[in-house]
């Protein structure tokens, strides 16, 4: 039986209608709540407060017809008491949404703050971790910075000798940048960039940043020629396109100009410790993204509209200086070159206006120098190959460029989505520098097979130009590199290639013959499962052959022997375990058993081992000493640690 709230019996209608009465009250408690004031805080605390009462009340007597009776009051109750609001409401309305603008641009992005959390930023707070070896030409020497909380300090190692020593003495070299530039400098922290050996490892050249209208003692004057009123109007509309992509403050306010300043450039004589002012220098032009240059320097391959151009060394000079010269001879290599099966790369608009400003002046009508598709040129400069691809009949992939300026951009590229039966076909051009003869190379080893050429590891003189790269397009957000890569052969006869299936479960290498553009295959590798790749690796110029394969279970390298024609792997490495990379140096004696190091490579592994090539000791995870030479029987390497051990 139900109880009254006296706790007395009570029969159940009565309890309903003890609730009723309740409800009602409740009711105009409502509505009467809505006309003192329905935009106060207070009175629909009270409201809530008052429904969940009841709530506990109605639990009790356990009627599903009360609560429905009190949800359809509550509502009726709320909506009388904004009818009965009138305007007052309304501006209650107005205020919480002000409030709620306020909200929103109290966490509106803090894009400062996110600023100070990107790699730049963060490695101006971290001091150096390793070290990046710069080996001079003439001997096998290097040179190496490193920086600690002590500043930066440039030392000169010597691996034969087992010795290091430092490059200069950073107190006799800022009195010297004080003298030159009549500005202070401190030997702990000396402001210098852009090192370079010079004159056959003699002299070290290096740039300081001064302000523009500094008065540099004893400095000639320079009388500005008109490619110099030109390439300074170049650099001004660099800087004013750098500081107008610049973001504001969270405070609203634009973000801090950057003063002026001009590059001053010095040599550094390490026999005699002199340093020398180099007054009206003139600062090698940097290589344009368009050019493609030979190993030589003797030719540059580029592309014009859709097709191939090359010019000679001479004549790339002349447009270096000019992009419009008249006088400049150049000489179109292909003419099959047209729309989705084109030799020119497909570029950002934002390397697009990059472009313009190098080949201002240029009023070919073929088109602007732009830059082709990757060229791999032979080692030798002889000729050069190209990958490109036929995508006439892939369907276009459509992207909105939402951050150009003033209105974002609609973009198309050929791009085949997964499980579309039109994809891009492959094909490998081979091309004769003296002769202009193309090869074409397709082997057709599967349907929808994508071919890549083999490059050979980059040299010291690639990576020292990466680094310049790098420097260079600090605050540059599209860069394009412009080092091009080698063949991994030798000579220019044969090339190396891959031909990998569309689904990533068959992998051949093949050899093509650069003349006839026929194609051998040399290994075969399938598996059930997706499959990774490695670089292949010759000895000897192909006479053996390193691959990469994980057919047992773990990535090893396989010694082929491509003499016998049978091509009978033998594995390079041992255990469980990773080898994820080789590194050759110039040792062909088969050094002792297929450990770590032999056939003049020496891999990185899982399995602890530490190299040390003629005294100079880096972890295996380091790279050590590339295009070093070292004695070709493997007596200038040694190898610590149980790399033999199986259960590793």
């Amino acid at each position: 039986m139900p109880k009254n709230d006296d706790g007395t019996a009570g029969k159940p209608w009565e309890a309903g209608v003890n609730r009723c009465k309740e409800l009602k009250f409740f009711g105009l408690y409502c509505a009467a709540g809505g006309v003192v004031g329905a935009s106060e805080v207070g009175v629909e605390r009270k409201v809530k407060m008052k429904a969940a009462d009841l709530r506990r009340r109605l639990s009790r007597s356990g009627s599903r017809v009360v609560w429905f009776g009190v949800y359809a009051l509550v509502a009726a109750s709320a909506f009388a008491a904004r009818a009965w609001a009138g305007p007052d409401g309304a501006g209650t309305a107005a205020k919480v949404e002000a409030a709620a603008e306020e909200a929103a641009v109290r966490v509106a992005p803090n894009y400062a703050l996110e600023e100070r959390f990107l790699p730049d930023q963060v490695s101006k707070l971290v001091f150096d971790l390793a070290v990046t070896p710069h080996w001079f030409s003439e001997s096998d020497r290097f040179w190496y910075s490193y920086q600690t909380t002590e500043g930066t300090r440039y030392y000169i190692v010597d691996p034969t000798k087992k010795s290091k020593i430092p490059l200069w003495d950073n107190a006799k070299v800022a009195a010297a940048l004080s003298t030159l530039t009549n500005f202070p400098y401190d030997a702990q922290h000396l402001q210098i960039k852009r090192l370079k050996l010079m004159e056959k490892d003699t002299r070290m050249r290096f740039e300081v940043e001064i302000r523009k209208n500094a008065v540099v003692p004893n400095e000639p004057k320079k009388e500005k020629s008109q490619e110099d009123i030109e390439e300074q109007g170049k650099e001004g509309e660099m800087k004013q396109g750098e500081q107008q992509g610049q973001a504001t403050q969270a405070t609203g306010q634009p973000a801090e100009k950057h003063e002026d300043t001009r590059t001053i450039y010095f040599e550094y004589d390490i026999a005699t410790g002199k340093v020398t002012r180099l007054d009206n220098f003139e600062a090698p032009k940097k290589k344009p993204m368009w050019a493609a240059v030979s190993p030589d320097g003797k030719m540059v391959v580029f592309a014009r509209g859709f097709n191939l151009y090359q010019m000679d060394g001479e004549n790339y000079a002349k447009a270096l200086k000019k992009a419009g010269d008249a006088s400049v001879v150049e000489t179109q290599v292909t003419t099959d070159g047209v729309e989705k099966y084109s030799y020119a790369r497909v570029l950002l608009p934002e390397q697009e206006e990059q472009l313009k400003k190098e080949n201002k002046g240029d009023t070919n009508k073929a088109g602007p120098r732009t830059p082709a598709v990757t060229i791999h040129w032979s080692k030798d400069s002889k000729k050069f190959a190209l990958e490109r691809d036929d995508n006439h009949k892939v369907g276009d992939y459509w992207v909105i460029h939402s951050l150009t300026n003033p209105r974002p951009i609609l973009e198309a590229r050929s791009y085949p989505l997964p499980g579309e039966a039109n994809v891009p076909v492959s094909e490998i051009d081979i091309f004769d520098v003296a002769s202009k003869q193309r090869a074409v190379v397709q082997p057709k080893s599967f349907v929808d097979e994508v071919l890549t050429i083999s490059d050979a590891p980059q040299i010291e003189r690639d990576r020292e130009e990466l680094r310049e790269e790098q420097e260079e397009n600090r605050l540059n957000p599209t860069p394009l590199s412009r080092v091009g890569p080698r063949w991994v052969a030798e000579t220019s006869d044969k090339l190396y290639f891959t031909s990998r299936s569309r689904d990533f479960r068959r992998v051949d290498v093949e050899v093509a013959d650069s003349v006839t553009g026929k194609a051998q295959k040399l290994i075969e590798e399938s598996s059930n499962v997706w499959m990774s790749q490695k670089p292949l690796r010759l000895v000897e110029n192909g006479k053996e052959m390193l691959w990469w394969s994980e057919r047992d279970g773990w990535g090893h390298f396989y010694l082929y022997d491509a003499l016998l024609h049978a091509l009978v792997p033998r594995r390079a490495g041992r255990g469980r375990g990773e080898t994820s990379d080789a590194w050759e140096l110039h040792a062909c004696g088969e050094l002792a058993g297929f450990g770590e190091v032999f056939r003049g490579h020496i891999f990185e592994g899982g399995y602890g081992a530490e190299v040390r090539a003629a005294g100079w000791a880096r972890n295996a995870t380091g790279r050590v000493g590339d295009d070093r030479r070292v004695a070709t029987d493997g007596s200038g390497i040694q190898v610590s640690g149980d790399i033999q051990s199986e259960s590793r």
